[in-house]
């Protein structure tokens, strides 16, 4: 799992950057400012286009990949955004721009200030305008109308093929749902034994009800974004009610299991609202967030089979962010790992295993 961060660059250089690999006619260098990340490096500007393909804005985003990503994999999200904005206006979500070679991925060798070269590759895309919904606390028609979005980007996903995007991260990719079984080797970096059996607990309990469904042949397959967390979508006040304006950050994308979509909306939807209401009741957690899986599952529904697997799901997606997240951070030192959702997904995974699985589907799919 060990990676290198891409290296971080001064405005000077991010300017320069953007004008010798993407059409702009200028680039405002005061304007640029790093926007916290997982792993990528993420840069906002101002700039004018020479020449627009369908992005408006002045507002951007370079995006600096971390280093295991391939050249593929980083078109192959673009060319999805791409997509996802031509079907309409039902997802909202930014254009991507070309570089001037024409393709939209620059592979190009940075100097950071350190002074150490790095190879990396590089991406531009509309900024869009909004507040990270992770700043609120949304209220159920909100929830609603995010689940329905999110729903939309799996069905239209549906007519999207990339072997890129495909291949690259389904078979042993350690955040995908499927492969949780994976993290047992970092648990190293649970140093709580409290925590650390409460993981090994949710990681049988996922293996004995959920693994063998994976080869039923019943829980279908596809496309999907698999990180709509608090931070990757955006919201705005429209005559003081707040609206849903953007889903950003399919750098995760990949091809999985529609049901963990779903999964991983939910667990990163009980991180926020525990947040921001530190409930401990665990059907009154679920209460919450049941407009998100009511708004997801009314633009793509899911079998049974499918739904019988939300549960276990869940508490293995908390166990991923709870794992991973301490890995990363002992790695890193990145405080904002740490903070983001990783420490209260241990918080709202201890309060989830209180309560019975039947009880919180039900809650979930009463709507």
């Amino acid at each position: 799992m060990a990676q290198l961060v891409p290296p971080q660059l001064c405005k000077e250089t991010v300017t320069e950057l953007v004008l010798r690999s993407f059409p702009f006619r200028g680039v405002d260098v005061s304007s640029v400012m790093e926007l916290d990340s997982y792993d990528d490096r993420n840069y906002y500007f101002n700039g004018v286009l020479e020449r627009c393909d369908h992005a408006t804005s002045k507002e951007y985003i370079l995006k600096i990949w971390k280093s295991s990503e391939s050249y593929a994999h980083c078109e192959g999200r673009s060319l999805l955004l791409k997509y996802l904005r031509e079907c309409g206006d039902n997802v909202p979500c930014p254009w991507p721009v070309r570089c001037k070679e024409g393709n939209y991925t620059v592979e190009c060798s940075l100097v950071a200030q350190s002074s150490v070269a790095n190879s990396s590759l590089v991406t531009v895309q509309e900024y869009l305008p909004g507040t990270v919904m992770e700043e609120v606390d949304p209220p159920p028609y909100l929830l609603f109308e995010l689940g329905k979005a999110v729903g939309n980007i799996s069905r239209n996903l549906q007519n999207f093929s990339n072997v890129a995007i495909e291949e690259c991260t389904t078979a042993s990719y350690i955040w995908n749902v499927k492969n949780l079984s994976s993290i047992r080797h970092y648990m190293h970096a649970v140093e709580d034994p409290m925590r650390k059996e409460m993981a090994n607990h949710v990681i049988s309990a996922f293996e004995k009800s959920v693994v063998p469904k994976l080869s039923s042949g019943l829980l279908r397959c596809g496309l999907v974004h698999t990180d709509v967390n608090g931070m990757n979508v955006l919201v705005q006040s429209v005559n003081g009610i707040l609206k849903l304006s953007g889903i950003i950050d399919f750098g995760e994308s990949m091809k999985t299991f529609y049901v963990f979509e779903v999964v991983i909306f939910i667990a990163y939807m009980m991180i926020l609202k525990y947040k921001h209401n530190t409930i401990q009741d665990p059907y009154q957690l679920a209460q919450l967030i049941s407009p998100a899986v009511s708004g997801f599952l009314h633009s793509f529904p899911l079998n049974s089979e499918e739904l019988d697997c939300l549960y276990y799901s869940v508490l293995g997606r908390l166990c991923q962010s709870g794992v991973l997240g301490l890995h990363t951070y002992k790695e890193t030192n990145n405080e904002y790992v740490l903070n983001m959702h990783c420490l209260t997904a241990w918080k709202v995974m201890e309060i989830m295993l209180k309560a019975s699985k039947e009880e919180i589907e039900k809650i979930w799919l009463s709507e």
